[in-house]
């Protein structure tokens, strides 16, 4: 996919429309929502390594939520031009249980670096790190808060997407032992 207006507003359009499908899931349930996406620099974002990373994103949090004792009542998966997504609602939890269970898979998976695990809470507020006094995600490249990195276009796409490739190719390596 080449990079361009017609791209970004693809993208812009695609998480428009997540922003309504989240609204209406939380109006449904009342329930704090995990929304699920890869974090996928650039124009390509439905690579088969963004998808096999999105799996691993969704059966972790199925995974973690039943060591929890609580249940999913809703996983509901798409893709889009904005990339793989997924919204979970989970039964039992509150808010701060499931943003702390999500930071925790976030910082302690190898592949938790590559997940954007947001929590949006039944009046539509997004739970963040410095919530909990969490310090903000770094870079994938350097020490530097990611979002720094981010807007100012500090690392080349290609550059990033080198770095995804070995953080997955060492995460199945070390599956396989």
């Amino acid at each position: 996919m080449t990079e361009g207006p017609e791209i970004f507003y693809s993208i812009l359009r695609a998480r428009e429309e997540r922003a309504r499908r989240q609204l209406f899931i939380l109006r449904r349930f009342e329930r704090p929502i995990i929304s699920v996406t890869v974090v996928s620099p650039g124009g390509e974002k439905c690579s088969p390594l963004i998808m096999n990373i999105f799996s691993e994103a969704r059966k972790n949090i199925c995974s973690a939520v039943k060591g929890s004792g609580a249940r999913v009542l809703l996983e509901e998966a798409s893709i889009s031009s904005s990339g793989p997504e997924a919204i979970f609602v989970v039964s039992t939890l509150s808010q701060i249980e499931i943003k702390k269970m999500t930071m925790l898979l976030e910082d302690t998976h190898p592949l938790g670096r590559l997940w954007d695990l947001d929590v949006i809470t039944p009046d539509q507020f997004s739970l963040s790190r410095a919530n909990f006094d969490f310090p903000a995600r770094r870079c994938l490249l350097c020490s530097d808060i990611a979002m720094n990195c981010a807007r100012s276009k500090k690392h080349s796409v290609e550059d990033l997407h080198r770095e995804m490739k070995q953080i997955f190719f060492l995460f199945e390596k070390e599956k396989k032992k």
